[in-house]
């Protein structure tokens, strides 16, 4: 559970959480199926599990650097299976996803951890 501050509500409504779980679901579940690819090798993701929000920032840094200013969303998949000394897991995997900042996403990437 999160805290609601005047800034996150800010970036609730410039990118919602259920336009990137929506994002997600599609991305997961369409062309290749429900196969995601980690350094481990690849797993393979219920149709129907948990996304659960981690992380959501906007990112400001020069046009130049990365993919400049853009948003960045980390999502547990499966859900949040456990939390270790303030360490998150997941119950599959994570998935950071990069928005510019017309909110169009940009790229993605799976990973076992944080």
């Amino acid at each position: 559970m999160t805290t609601t501050t005047p800034q996150s509500s800010v970036l609730e409504q410039w990118l919602p959480d259920a336009v990137v779980i929506t994002d997600l679901k599609n991305l997961i579940h369409t062309g290749s199926g429900a196969h995601v690819e980690l350094d481990s090798g690849m797993i393979t993701i219920p149709a129907e599990c948990d996304y659960e929000l981690v992380s959501k920032a906007f990112v400001e840094q020069r046009f130049d650097v990365g993919f400049g200013s853009c948003f960045r969303v980390v999502v547990a998949i499966g859900g949040v299976s456990r939390i270790d000394s303030g360490v998150i897991h997941a119950k599959y995997c994570f998935c950071t996803l990069w928005y510019s900042c017309a909110r169009q996403l940009i790229t993605t990437d799976f990973s076992k951890e944080v």
